[in-house]
């Protein structure tokens, strides 16, 4: 019989709707992907300096947020990443461009 003791933390992880955050979690558990944006990204934001606008979009687990994790931590030294949680600060069903600054200033 497996020990529940030592899976539960392991299972509590691979959680489709939840990313891997914290930097030793993407370092155990991320499974690299050829098509991966995040070397791309690293590289455009640290050799540009005007604003970049970059659109990650993929289905719901399909590892967006996670990747971003793995932007913000590559560049952690640099620079200083604010995460904006849209489903709990916005209506989804009325976003209009004057709640999206706000939330940004905020």
């Amino acid at each position: 019989m497996t020990n529940p003791n030592f899976w539960k933390p392991v299972y509590q992880l691979f959680k489709p709707e939840e990313p891997l955050e914290k930097a030793e979690d993407i370092q155990d558990f991320y499974v690299s992907r050829a098509d991966s944006p995040v070397e791309h990204l690293v590289n455009a934001l640290e050799m540009e300096d005007d604003p970049a606008n970059f659109l990650l979009s993929g289905h719901t687990g399909s590892g967006k947020t996670t990747e971003l994790h793995r932007v913000e931590h590559c560049l952690a030294d640099n620079y200083t990443v604010i995460w904006i949680d849209t489903a709990t600060a916005l209506d989804r069903y009325n976003i209009g461009y004057a709640e999206v600054v706000v939330l940004i200033g905020q």
